[in-house]
């Protein structure tokens, strides 16, 4: 395989080493935590230190909760900057950008009040 396809990513899909499938999953639940967490507390009238520690809580418990799975990027900016510091494929990026936007829509759609 020649680095083009190297660098695009295109070997992920063929190995099972790299584990692909669990990354995204871990890339979606640690965005549905996050979110969940975060747009919960901003349902709360309390004051603003209670809304910045959920927020923090929410990063902490996703990325101790899906680190090991995939990184732990967690946002769209975190994996555009892993893409330029070459540290993963565009594939891989594209796909765990796409599972964040889930994994966030999820999270704010289960805080929804009716």
């Amino acid at each position: 395989m020649g680095k083009f396809e190297y660098s695009l990513g295109l070997n992920e899909f063929k190995s099972k080493d790299l584990r692909l499938w669990q990354a995204l999953i871990g890339e979606f639940i640690g965005n549905l935590i996050l979110n969940f967490f975060a747009c919960g507390a901003c349902t709360q009238p309390e004051d603003g230190t209670f809304k910045a520690l959920a927020f923090g809580l929410g990063v902490f418990m996703a990325i101790t909760i899906v680190g090991h799975l995939s990184g732990g990027h967690v946002n769209p900016a975190v994996t555009v900057a892993m893409l330029v510091a070459g540290r993963i494929s565009v594939l891989r990026a594209i796909f765990y950008i796409v599972f964040q936007c889930l994994g966030a829509i999820s999270g704010t759609a289960a805080v929804k009040k009716d």
